[in-house]
């Protein structure tokens, strides 16, 4: 009998190890004749993945710019609501008192098609509410089984109104993404993502790893005996280049000299309604590319998207005619007007087409042929003032259209030359030169978003326009205008390429990362680089010299403003104007290079100031640190 008795146990034995073996290797085991309340059902054995706590943003410096805060939500489950009319009546009066919802939007947010097929599916009806009215609502519902008071974290933004809305960026819930995206792979569905900026391109560092809990679940959805079996791994913590102190006072100048620019501009819009204050400012390490500061007016607060519960203002964010989502320091294409001119000049003298020397006159106007009706009378190119006669040095520093148009197009035909008689760089060059300096393609920023740009070309308006190529097509080329667009991110890298010694580098906004591209050395004769700074130097430095509100107090520094026409001719033939000014500082060891847009302005008298105070805040910084 006893060896009978060891047998059944041995026996028994095996059976429930190959049971144990059975339920550790297949994730979903139907178990049968699990007893509760006198009632046999029918459990089967889940996995679900957990969230894990997103890592934190910081600047340069170690100053936090995203953080996690926790919350806590109120869910319903409508499988445990009472089903007997008067009860659920009851019910829902209850929920309603206790949340100041109106009895109907209760109604409405659980008597759902999706909360009847799937009953035991928790429903969000507050998604945020504090830790004291948690309390409340868990004491007033007693051990209402219906009644989740959850907590969650959300992301929250600790700087707005320093333009970094558009470099940090914005999450959202991962259902709310098409599940083709490679960055949502196999991830608990109702996750944390990101969707913008840093918290995009920075998403894998960011999300960590997520855990498995395990439970119990009835055919109906009911779950029992949840616990963790491996925990989530919390993401890593990503550290940007920005300097919050010199992105700060970076936002306050762009700010206070657009609001100048506005006043400064014709009163009378002809019906064009208001102004808008849009601008943006890139200030770059002209060695290593990192990007001390960037920003861009209108901005928009990302606590809002991570809120998630205003939807009346998250879709006015999102159609506002004013773009707020849009950076124009990485999108914003603009021509970018007279501070085009030093790379023309300096294409000039690494072709060998003309040298420092090259004398030109300028009068102020410079006819040429009407192309499209040569008996007509002859086309007007204009000079901002007759600077008379000038070398490149000079044309630079007053910063002459009629010096440019001739460089880039030469004297128009059957003209008496006003000055030394170059060979004209022609389209194809600038085009060229253009592109040498990364114009018309993506710098290699960590933002999915960045416009390359345009450069345009002969074959381009044949194909695209149907038009030949004109000598006043080559006129605007050369000085900045025309269809050649570019991003203010995309003058700060010629700008640095111009103060490091003529390297195209790869800007980055993520400290320490390795860049995804290459640096390009351009392999440009010293001695023609050194004068184009020199140049510079003098706009910014000279009494006369367009960029000398660029200038910061006791130190060197080489800049070049550009003023450019956008948009259709008022009445009276005037136009908008949008400014620019590119600069590098400090002279003779340039360390940074800084690009400013202000689309309603002027590059000397409202863009270059904003450069001035950069760089004193910069210099300030620095000391500091």
């Amino acid at each position: 009998m006893a060896y009978q008795f060891r047998t059944f146990l041995v026996i028994f034995g095996l059976f429930a190890l190959l049971a144990l073996t059975s339920l550790l290797i297949v994730q979903k085991t139907l178990l049968t004749n699990y007893t509760t309340a006198s009632q046999d059902i029918t459990l089967t054995s889940e996995n679900e993945l957990t969230e894990a706590l997103r890592g934190k943003i910081y600047d340069r410096h170690g100053t936090e710019l995203v953080r996690n805060e926790v919350i806590f939500q109120l869910e319903i489950i409508p499988g445990y609501i009472p089903t007997a009319p008067a009860d659920a009546a009851a019910y829902y009066q209850r929920l309603s008192n206790l949340t100041n919802l109106p009895l109907n939007d209760v109604r409405s947010a659980l008597e759902t098609n999706i909360a009847e097929a799937d009953p035991f599916r928790p429903v969000i009806l507050l998604p945020d509410i504090t830790l004291q009215h948690a309390i409340e609502i868990r004491s007033l519902m007693g051990e209402e089984r219906s009644v989740i008071v959850a907590s969650r974290y959300r992301r929250f933004y600790t700087v707005i109104d320093e333009g970094l809305s558009h470099v940090v960026g914005y999450v959202g819930r991962r259902d709310s993404v098409e599940e083709s995206t490679p960055r949502v792979e196999s991830y608990p569905s109702r996750s944390i993502t990101g969707l913008s900026g840093m918290e995009l391109e920075a998403d894998r560092l960011l999300r960590g790893l997520p855990g498995v809990q395990t439970y119990l679940q009835d055919l109906a959805g009911r779950k029992y005996s949840i616990r963790e079996t491996a925990p989530a791994v919390r993401g890593d913590d990503v550290f940007l280049t920005i300097d919050l102190d010199l992105q700060t006072h970076a936002m306050d100048a762009l700010k206070k000299y657009i609001d100048l620019g506005i006043a400064d501009a014709r009163e009378d819009r002809e019906g064009r309604g208001e102004y808008q204050k849009e601008g943006a400012f890139v200030v770059l390490n002209v060695e290593n590319g990192e990007i001390l500061a960037l920003g861009s007016l209108p901005e928009y607060d990302p606590n809002l998207l991570a809120r998630g519960e205003n939807y009346m203002a998250i879709d006015a964010l999102f159609t506002d005619p004013t773009t707020p989502l849009i950076s124009r320091a990485v999108t914003s294409l603009e021509p970018p007007g007279s501070t085009f001119k030093p790379l023309v000049a300096l294409a000039a003298l690494e072709e060998g087409f003309a040298t420092v020397d090259t004398q030109i006159y300028s009068a102020g106007e410079l006819p040429i042929p009407n192309t499209y009706d040569l008996q007509g009378q002859p086309v007007i190119f204009k000079d901002w003032l007759p600077h008379g006669e000038l070398n490149m040095s000079r044309a630079l520093i007053r910063s002459s259209d009629i010096y440019f148009y001739v460089l880039a197009g030469g004297w128009p035909p059957a003209s008496e030359p006003l000055g030394d008689d170059v060979r004209a760089l022609g389209p194809e060059l600038i085009e060229a030169w253009a592109r040498k300096f990364g114009f018309g393609r993506t710098s290699g920023l960590q933002d999915r978003n960045e416009s390359q740009g345009f450069v345009p070309s002969v074959e381009w308006k044949e194909e695209q326009i149907g038009e030949s190529w004109t000598l006043g097509d080559t006129y605007q080329f050369g000085i900045g205008q025309g269809n050649l667009l570019a991003t203010p991110l995309q003058l700060a890298v010629y700008t640095a390429a111009l103060a490091n010694g003529g390297t195209i580098i790869t800007p980055s906004l993520i400290l320490d990362e390795q860049r995804g591209t290459s640096d390009i050395s351009l392999g440009l004769d010293s001695t023609n680089l050194e004068f184009i700074q020199n140049a510079m130097v003098r706009t910014a430095g000279d009494v006369d010299g367009t960029a000398r509100r660029a200038k910061p107090d006791n130190y060197s520094v080489g800049a070049k403003t550009g003023t450019a026409e956008f948009g259709v001719a008022y009445s009276d033939g005037g136009y908008d104007e949008h400014g620019y000014v590119i600069a590098f500082g400090p002279v003779p060891n340039p360390e940074i290079a800084i690009a400013v847009y202000i689309k309603h302005g002027n590059g000397a008298y409202h863009a270059s100031p904003v450069a001035k105070e950069i760089f004193e805040a910069y210099f300030s910084v620095a000391a500091e640190h």
